[in-house]
């Protein structure tokens, strides 16, 4: 490559630097291209790069364009280079009851309940929402399965029939 020491085409307000075309390495009718400086573009380097279009900033953070490089002002849940982390935990202390594990989400919590427990924050016993009859008792097994006892006379998984004795 013929690279030239001057500033590309001698233009002013130009970041690059010009390189001679020479004749083996290009079919160009150009007598120089130039090779922008980081953060300008365009055919003789007068155009500097918006860095921030498209915004490159997530979660209403707002972008200020500099030469080669940009910044995000990020809102006060936010923070990184691209305002992509949630600096709340939303897990401490957890929120998760009856040994539910919590998974801190960008804007809130999940909890992952385990043993039977199921709601928001793992606080209803899976028998809160069993319709055991006639006075039956709900009784959760080891692992979450659920059943009713019923008392003499009643029959059935929820108790709900009533129970005969033939003599």
């Amino acid at each position: 490559m013929c690279i030239s020491s001057f500033t590309c085409c001698n233009f002013a307000n130009v970041e690059g630097n010009c390189i001679e075309n020479c004749p083996q390495n290009s079919n160009s009718t150009e007598d120089f291209v130039c090779e922008c400086l980081p953060g300008y573009t365009g055919g003789d380097c007068s155009e500097e790069i918006d860095e921030c279009s498209p915004n490159p900033c997530q979660n209403n953070g707002n972008c200020t364009d500099f030469l080669n490089g940009y910044n995000c002002a990020c809102d006060a849940d936010y923070t990184g280079t691209n305002c992509d982390a949630n600096i709340i935990d939303d897990c401490d202390p957890n929120p998760c009851q009856n040994g539910g594990d919590c998974v801190d989400m960008l804007s809130g919590y999940n909890c992952t309940c385990s043993g039977g427990y199921t709601g928001l924050n793992c606080s209803m016993s899976a028998c809160s929402d069993l319709p055991c009859q006639n006075d039956g008792t709900c009784v959760q097994g080891s692992t979450g399965e659920v059943s009713c006892v019923c008392p003499g006379g009643f029959q059935g998984s929820f108790c709900e029939g009533k129970h005969f004795h033939c003599l």
